[in-house]
């Protein structure tokens, strides 16, 4: 007779559905939670909060697996939660001026999380006055705690403008642009996708 050899499988509540996904969000300054399983909200931040992180948080983002969440800390940090443990990791941001050019993209499929860094800083209200010199979109591995990947984002799209990611496919294959000037904009720029495969530039 055959005989079946037992497995570590998972229980339905266990696997992450559209039904029970955790929902991650913004209140205030603080970064909330909505467990519909229990249907409970849990403060990610903030005073007497899971991780006990205080400060200023915003645009957070959930990992496909729902094990991580990410977002960015005001003139300072981008974090990462371990939502099994509430514990966190702070990955250093360089953009202390509050400037919109080091973003979190957001996560790909494989649970890796894609932000930009700057190189250079913009400086244009005093001296000495400076420019970004490039932009690189940083992809990070939360369970290794490594950086996987490091490349450059396309510069001067159109236009003799930086340009910084604000999205990124599931695939990992597209990023989502934005023009964007050290100083006053101009008007109408448009965003833009840059397919990392071939190099092309989509408005």
């Amino acid at each position: 007779n055959a005989t079946q050899t037992d497995t570590p499988t998972q229980t339905p509540s266990e696997i992450p559905t559209i039904e029970n996904f955790p929902i991650v969000y913004s209140k205030g300054a603080d970064i909330w939670i909505y467990d519909p399983n229990t249907s409970s909200k849990i403060a990610l931040t903030g005073a007497n909060s899971k991780t006990g992180l205080e400060g200023e948080f915003y645009e957070p983002k959930l990992s496909p697996s729902g094990e991580f969440v990410s977002f960015k800390q005001k003139y300072s940090e981008f974090i990462i939660v371990n939502l099994n443990q509430f514990t966190y990791q702070s990955i250093p941001n360089g953009n202390r001026q509050g400037w919109a050019t080091e973003n979190i993209l957001g996560w790909d499929q494989n649970n890796y999380l894609y932000f930009t860094k700057e190189n250079g800083a913009c400086v244009f209200w005093e001296e000495p006055r400076s420019s970004i010199e490039s932009v690189d979109v940083v992809v990070y591995d939360p369970e290794t705690q490594q950086i996987v990947e490091n490349f450059p984002l396309p510069q001067e799209i159109g236009e003799p403008i930086n340009s910084t990611g604000i999205a990124v496919s599931p695939s990992g294959r597209f990023i989502t642009g934005d023009p964007f000037r050290c100083g006053p904009e101009p008007d109408f720029v448009p965003y833009f996708v840059y397919d990392r495969q071939t190099g092309a530039i989509y408005f």
